[in-house]
């Protein structure tokens, strides 16, 4: 299967998965991108291509979406061992495969986290009480301009009275 077509099929899968697990997706979505991420980086260590399935994070976050064990399969991980020890390895033949996985989780990963951060940082605007003196207060460099102002303007009024 061509790599365009591959990626098509994986943005529509996770973009289902998104849709119909609107709760659950994100943090299996950030299991699937720090597996990925791990296999990457460490190419030559194989203890980074298996997913253990008995992992308490995996059977809470990743295999409580059936879709995602599909999504696994599809890209190159293979199903090992009996139930109580079941695994899945990594055998891909390049990563290049998941470096378009990880692609596509970014921009689900990205979108939560700009909504999470927006909610957290949005506050309502709250409205200043009104000042019941009407003198402002400035800072002293500010004040002290003012003052200034105030000499010169009454130097030129008196000077303007001494014309007449």
């Amino acid at each position: 299967m061509e790599s365009n077509q591959m990626q098509i099929i994986l943005e529509n899968m996770f973009n289902d998965i998104s849709k119909k697990y609107p709760t659950t997706y994100k943090k299996a979505f950030q299991i699937l991108h720090q597996c990925f991420m791990n296999i990457i980086r460490h190419p030559n260590d194989m203890s980074y291509h298996k997913i253990y399935l008995n992992n308490q994070a995996i059977k809470n976050h990743l295999l409580i979406i059936p879709e995602i064990l599909n999504i696994l399969e599809n890209i190159g991980f293979c199903k090992m061992g009996s139930s109580s020890d079941a695994l899945l390895i990594y055998q891909g033949k390049t990563n290049d495969i998941l470096k378009d996985c990880i692609l596509i989780l970014n921009k689900y990963l990205s979108q939560t986290q700009n909504q999470t951060t927006f909610q957290n940082t949005f506050k309502e605007p709250q409205l200043r009480p009104e000042k019941t003196n009407k003198q402002q207060k400035y800072p002293p460099f500010i004040q002290n301009q003012n003052a200034i102002h105030k000499n010169n303007n009454a130097i030129n009024d008196n000077n303007d009275a001494n014309n007449l």
